[in-house]
């Protein structure tokens, strides 16, 4: 009778409720998975930029070392040769020695501050890049912890019924 329908017209009101709530609670978790994911993308991106950053470093403090050591060399052969032909000058030759040992410091003082340069600039890199990691670690972690909140809910409203 009126009885009954008034309880089903009750139990419908409440049933529509349940479902507007929960399509409520799904568009949150979806816009806070697509934000998670959108944030996931971006550490990504800075991550690969990073290592693409720390790799040119790499690459340019080899061909630096190697270009110096080679310009070492040849300035070393190049004072050996200049002792050779001033051999029996014993006094232009001291000079001439010191001089470029002072010309092979100055060089290897200038090659020692850009490697020191160069390992700052990757030290840089490197807690970027797990600092970008830790991000990423935090965000992976948000997103499960709001993945749980949502099954817990769904368990309690079923639990519920």
């Amino acid at each position: 009778g009126a009885g009954e329908s008034a309880a089903v017209d009750v139990k419908l009101a409440e049933l529509e409720q349940e479902v507007k709530e929960f399509r409520r609670q799904n568009k949150l978790l979806e816009k806070l998975r697509g934000e998670a994911e959108q944030e996931r993308s971006t550490v990504a991106a800075e991550e690969s930029k990073i290592a693409s950053h720390w790799k040119e470093a790499e690459e340019r403090f080899e061909k630096y070392k190697e270009a110096e050591t080679k310009k070492l060399r040849r300035e070393r052969k190049d004072a050996e040769k200049h002792v050779a032909l001033w051999q029996a000058q014993a006094q232009d030759l001291r000079a001439e020695r010191d001089a470029l040992r002072q010309e092979i410091q100055v060089v290897q003082d200038d090659a020692s501050r850009r490697e020191k340069k160069l390992k700052g600039e990757l030290e840089r890199l490197k807690a970027k890049q797990e600092e970008t990691h830790a991000r990423n670690e935090e965000v992976t972690r948000e997103l499960k912890f709001s993945e749980e909140a949502r099954i817990a809910v769904q368990d309690r409203e079923r639990a519920a019924r």
